[in-house]
C-alpha cells in the first residue's frame, strides 16, 4: 500500500469517532498473525474485538489510531474497509 492511499484510508477512518468517542480501524490480519496483531494493538492501548476474521481495533485518540493502523499495515495487516 502506498503512503498517499494509506494517509487517504487513515484519514477516511478518522474523520468521525463511534458515539463513545472511539476511532473504529476494521483489519485484517494479512500476513501478521492474529495474537501478533492483537498484541500490538493493545500495547497502544487499544481494544480489539473480533468479527469473524476482521479485528475492530477501537483508540481513543485520533493520531494514536493513525500511527497504530501505519504501524500495523507495515507490518503486514490489511484494512478491511
Amino acid at each position: 500500500m502506498t503512503s498517499s492511499r494509506l494517509r487517504r484510508l487513515a484519514r477516511e477512518l478518522t474523520s468521525k469517532p463511534d458515539p463513545q468517542g472511539y476511532y473504529v480501524l476494521p483489519l485484517r490480519p494479512g500476513r501478521l498473525p492474529p495474537q501478533t496483531l492483537e498484541q500490538l494493538a493493545r500495547a497502544a492501548g487499544a481494544e480489539v474485538e473480533w468479527a469473524g476474521d476482521v479485528a475492530l481495533v477501537r483508540v481513543k485518540g485520533r493520531r494514536a489510531a493513525i500511527r497504530l493502523l501505519e504501524n500495523l499495515v507495515k507490518k503486514g495487516a490489511r484494512p478491511a474497509a
